[in-house]
């Protein structure tokens, strides 16, 4: 499919438009300017198989290098099965744009990157070709100081041969260093195919690219990837995968010309924003794995150097193998953390046994043992090592095969069928042994009854009309009058005018929506529809909608919303909007929203509701009464220089709180005299803190209650629109509009004093009569439209 013009034309625009808004920002010159063109080419044409992964390959270089390799989003355009004049089109809006900047960096560079088919002369855009030498005429159209190309396609070693090129040492991203020149990698050499592989989900060289990105080609342990050494990290490795491939061993190639000193600096792995730490004194090979089951990243680890690797935020299944041992363990990596993975990560596991290549011993007694690499192991010697390393990676990738075996074995053993089975077109039933056909068997494409069903492996439709039952997999539409239940693999809907279930452990791909009840007994990737209750065990990717209550055992990525209850225990990713309660526990991104309370562990979003409650929050609590354990959290008393003795409670986070506050006037010299009351809300911010310092501005709305007319408010009853607008407007005259700004001395966790300036508005007209009650403070301005009283109050907040 080619991609459109259209965006295309906005991908121009945009960048356009970021190259303005930088040079009116600034015009102080950044040292790197960096610029990339993925382009990815799944259809080699006519005769050639169509490969599954290009695509996903150029997005998982773009993601990587926008985030730790200094390519703005918008300094960037991929392109996916696109026509040659998209290409072109591309590399002119990449030259323009460089050009139009030049001067306000130091040094500008373009990465070039191509996952698809080739052949010996030319990359294959679906029917039409792009020879290499109209490669290198666009190259050299763009006029950066710096060209760094990858070529992940057969026989793109032809590419990289260049008639008098030689290999120089390049340079360091530095600003102070002046290069020009280029750098070219590709998968393969000129004589060989490239690979992609259906285990890693990825071509083996482009795997090893983002690995190597990530953090695995830092052999030096600077926390940056030279392009040194990602290249022979990145031949390693695909040579390593591809050396007894049927296709044949694959050797990456490159041809760099670049002048200067150092090394380039392909990423940075102190920019990332998580990141997994591996201590020097742990070894073996890491399998990580993200939520939806793909190899995100391998690291071979040697014992004595450290390894950062940078990763997105979210869950990850950790495997480990040693020459000794297997073991797994879940993490999840939330966006700013760093995780240092020590065996407290892992438990065991059992491992088939197997043999590496060529590295078992005799047995002693007649049976077999296992080959122990470090039974008379000499790290000075390198044969040892070397037969070391090839051990452990042979025992990592026999675990990673038997892992991946098993889970195939236990979807099969949850009924998905397998290849070659027959399926029946259609069968009906009134109950469950009595169809058409007879005894259709436990593959079936369409069931309908107008009663009751019970089948085993669907494929299309189940439809019934009072209950649907389904033991094994579920590849379509379930729906009933009454009940649809399934307790297999579920890819779709099911649907009921009471109940769904799906009582699996299996993850359910699909929807549910029930009039009464939807419940899934593992976890589920899609929405949930209930007019009175959805349930999960597990997690969800996706969102509950109830119309009285969502319940969540695992982590919410998305979003619930229900007229009474929303729970989430292990926190929520999104949105909570319910009538009544919030809860969520550990830690949540996104909002809480309630009639009444929200309650959260850690947040980091907002939390809006009349009450909100959480032992962080990383952002707003919007409400009447907050209590947040790591934010501001206080009841007060104080005096002030007009008379009023007054008590409040504040609560929030730093940097949103509200107060309530309640002041009467005090009378030393005779007996307390309630003549009148003052209530008063405010919202407040905590400018800054220093040692046990800290200052907080707040505006306020104070209601002025005359007590000695206090029964006539009991009585009153508005009954017209006249009345109600003559209560509102004496209600209005007594309101004051306030400011203040306070300092706080923190004596301990919960003992302060304070003082404040506080700042009484009277608008003369409006609310005069306000101000007839008790002392008014010291007039500051005065004019037809304003007076502006100030005060001062001191006090203690526990």
């Amino acid at each position: 499919m080619k991609t459109p013009y259209l965006a295309l034309a906005l991908s121009a625009a945009a960048l356009l438009t970021a190259a303005q808004e930088g040079f009116c920002q600034t015009t102080e010159k950044s040292p790197i300017d960096r610029y990339a063109l993925y382009v990815a080419s799944n259809n080699g044409g006519p005769g050639r198989e169509v490969l599954r992964y290009a695509g996903s390959d150029a997005e998982k270089v773009a993601q990587t290098l926008s985030e730790i390799g200094g390519v703005p989003a918008a300094k960037s355009i991929l392109l996916i099965d696109p026509a040659r004049s998209d290409v072109d089109l591309a590399f002119e809006s990449i030259a323009a744009d460089i050009s139009r900047n030049k001067g306000k960096a130091r040094r500008s560079e373009f990465i070039f990157y191509y996952s698809g088919h080739s052949d010996e002369a030319a990359l294959l855009l679906g029917t039409e070709t792009y020879g290499y030498g109209e490669l290198k005429a666009s190259l050299g159209t763009v006029p950066s100081d710096v060209h760094v190309v990858m070529l992940d396609s057969c026989y793109s070693g032809n590419f990289v041969r260049t008639k008098g090129g030689s290999r120089q040492k390049p340079f360091l991203m530095d600003d102070s260093t002046i290069v020009q020149g280029h750098a070219y990698l590709s998968s393969s050499s000129e004589y060989e195919a490239s690979q992609e592989s259906d285990k890693l989900q990825a071509s083996y060289f482009t795997h090893a690219l983002v690995s190597g990105l990530r953090g695995a080609a830092d052999s030096s342990g600077d926390r940056r990837v030279s392009l040194n050494e990602l290249y022979h990290y990145a031949f390693n490795e695909t040579l390593a995968k591809t050396e007894s491939s049927t296709i044949g061993p694959q050797h990456p190639s490159y041809n760099i010309t670049l002048v200067g000193s150092g090394d380039l600096v392909m990423t940075d792995i102190s920019d990332a924003e998580s990141m997994i730490h591996i201590p020097a004194d742990q070894e073996g090979a890491y399998f990580f794995r993200n939520s939806g089951g793909i190899l995100v990243s391998e690291i071979n680890k040697m014992k004595g150097t450290e390894v950062a690797l940078a990763l997105p935020s979210g869950y990850y299944q950790v495997s480990l193998v040693t020459p000794l041992a297997a073991s797994q363990g879940s993490i999840r990596l939330e966006r700013g953390q760093k995780i240092s993975l020590d065996p407290s990560h892992f438990s065991s596991v059992i491992r088939s046994q197997g043999r590496a290549r060529g590295m078992t011993v005799q047995p002693l007694s007649g049976e077999e043992e296992e080959y122990d690499p470090y039974g008379e192991f000499d790290p000075n010697n390198e044969a040892d090592l070397a037969a070391v390393r090839e051990y452990a990676r042979a025992r990592a990738e026999e675990a990673d095969h038997a892992s991946r075996q098993e889970q195939a074995e236990n979807q099969a053993g949850a009924g998905l069928p397998g290849p070659g089975t027959r399926w029946e077109p259609i069968s009906v039933s009134l109950f469950p042994g009595l169809e058409f056909p007879q005894n259709p068997g436990d593959y079936v494409n369409v069931a309908v009854s107008p009663f009751m069903l019970a089948n085993r492996h669907i494929n299309g439709v189940q439809a019934a009309g009072f209950m649907a039952m389904n033991d094994g997999s579920l590849q379509g539409v379930q729906a009933a009058g009454f009940m649809a239940t399934a307790t297999g693999v579920i890819n779709g809907v099911q649907a009921a005018g009471f109940m769904c279930t799906a009582d699996s452990d299996q993850t359910m791909n699909g929807m549910q929506a029930s009039g009464f009840l939807n419940s899934v007994e593992g976890s589920l990737h899609g929405p949930q529809f209930a007019g009175f209750l959805n349930s999960i065990s597990g997690d969800l990717k996706g969102f509950q909608a109830a119309g009285f209550m969502n319940s969540g055992e695992g982590f919410i990525d998305g979003g619930q919303a229900a007229g009474f209850l929303n729970s989430a225990d292990k926190g929520f990713n999104g949105l909570q909007a319910a009538g009544f309660l919030n809860s969520a526990g550990e830690v949540s991104r996104g909002v809480q929203i309630s009639g009444f309370i929200n309650v959260a562990n850690e947040i980091e979003g907002a939390q809006i509701g009349i009450v909100n409650i959480a032992k962080k929050n990383q952002g707003v609590a919007l409400g009447l009464l907050n209590f947040i354990a790591d934010g501001i959290m206080a009841a007060s008393v104080y005096g002030d220089t007009n008379g009023m003795g007054w008590a409040q409670y504040q609560g929030g986070t730093k940097q949103f709180f509200t107060t309530f506050c309640l002041g009467t006037p005090v009378r030393w010299d005779r007996q307390w005299d309630w003549d009148f009351t003052v209530f008063g809300f405010g919202v407040g911010h905590r400018l800054f803190e220093f040692g046990n310092m800290s200052v907080d501005v707040e505006i306020f709305s104070k209601q002025v209650i005359d007590t000695k007319e206090w029964d006539s408010y009991g009585e009153l009853v508005i009954e017209t629109d006249e009345e109600a607008e003559r209560f509102g407007w004496e209600l209005a005259q007594m309101q004051i509009p306030s400011a203040r700004i306070t300092g706080n001395m923190h004596i301990a966790d919960h003992l302060s004093c304070f003082a404040s300036w506080n700042a009484d508005v009277l608008i003369p007209g409006y609310n005069d009569k306000a101000f007839t009650y008790g002392k008014t403070g010291t007039l500051q301005e005065m004019n037809d439209n304003l007076a502006v009283y100030t005060s001062w109050s001191f006090g203690v907040r526990f």
